[in-house]
């Protein structure tokens, strides 16, 4: 079961998009596109690779 219910993949998933809320709310375009880019990477290879 690799969906985002469960509990581990939730968590994760949360600090992501907190890492990204805190680098758009301060105003850093480069971290923010760092951090989304590395998130959307991360969603692939938890929920679609293999």
């Amino acid at each position: 079961d690799r969906t985002v219910t469960r509990p581990d993949y939730r968590d994760v998933n949360f600090k992501e998009h907190q890492l990204l809320i805190k680098a758009i709310e301060d105003h850093n375009e480069k971290e923010a596109v760092e951090i989304m880019t590395n998130h959307m990477q991360n969603l692939y290879d938890r929920y679609w690779k293999d």
